[in-house]
């Protein structure tokens, strides 16, 4: 990321806070945190976790929607709309981590058989209508859906031409 300017995502774990430890590890190496989304932010509860790495300037991965045997739709849904109510809506982007192959599982065995719910549609489908019935406005996900990602593209360019 200092070297080329590309900005990056972090693979954390969140009921491990290993997202603080991959912001601190970045900084170190001297990596603009505004440039780094935390990922799998969306396994957590913990609104004081989340509101540590996104005052670093990191967007927050809400990103593992459908995998509802690790935390459940309505408490994902909950933490982004309580999220957004305090301010973060700005540092959220919102996904599926939906993958077509992994050797994560044994052989012969399909994502779908784990996480019937875990698909490329699920966000659009599922999520956002849960968050406009949680109060969210189209403006609001929108930011999450289209301006964050376009933002943390378009300003980790900038911060580097501008090097």
């Amino acid at each position: 990321t200092v070297r080329t300017g590309a900005p990056s995502s972090a693979h954390t774990s969140a009921r491990h806070g290993t997202g603080l430890v991959a912001q601190r590890v970045r900084k170190v190496e001297g990596v603009d945190l505004r440039d780094v989304i935390v990922g799998h932010c969306g396994d957590s509860t913990d609104l004081d976790y989340l509101m540590r790495l996104a005052d670093e300037g990191s967007i927050l991965g809400m990103d593992r929607f459908g995998m509802n045997e690790t935390l459940p739709l309505a408490d994902r849904v909950a933490t982004v709309v309580e999220l957004t109510r305090r301010g973060y809506g700005d540092r959220l982007t919102l996904s599926h981590d939906c993958w077509c192959w992994s050797d994560f599982f044994p052989a012969g065995a399909h994502r779908a058989a784990r996480f019937p719910e875990h698909s490329y549609c699920y966000v659009p489908q599922t999520v956002v209508p849960a968050l406009r019935e949680a109060g969210l406005s189209e403006r609001e996900i929108d930011t999450m859906q289209i301006d964050n990602p376009r933002r943390h593209f378009e300003d980790a360019a900038r911060r580097f031409a501008a090097r």
